[in-house]
């Protein structure tokens, strides 16, 4: 019981870091992928893909919010199971 406690813990704790990592990432990675719109320069030089208003580009804002979440969802599990085989 003590062992999912932790993994539990591990998982949640993650989320916010991951989604912090997962949103720089991915605004690197338009940036790049796009051919470098000046509009989408990234952090610290730009306000990257948060430029992304609900009203403009919706169907962008969801589509990366989706990725995002399913990022840092997919990092916390992983990085839960990685602590229990380990420990183990």
């Amino acid at each position: 019981m003590l062992q999912l406690r932790r993994a539990e813990i591990l998982a949640v704790g993650t989320f916010p870091l991951a989604y912090l990592f997962a949103g720089l990432g991915y605004d690197y990675f338009y940036y790049f992928s796009n051919g470098l719109p000046q509009k989408n320069v990234p952090w610290p030089l730009g306000r990257g893909t948060s430029s992304w208003v609900a009203n403009s580009q919706s169907d962008l804002l969801q589509q990366k919010n989706l990725t995002l979440v399913s990022i840092s969802l997919a990092s916390g599990l992983i990085l839960a199971g990685v602590d229990w085989f380990l420990g183990q």
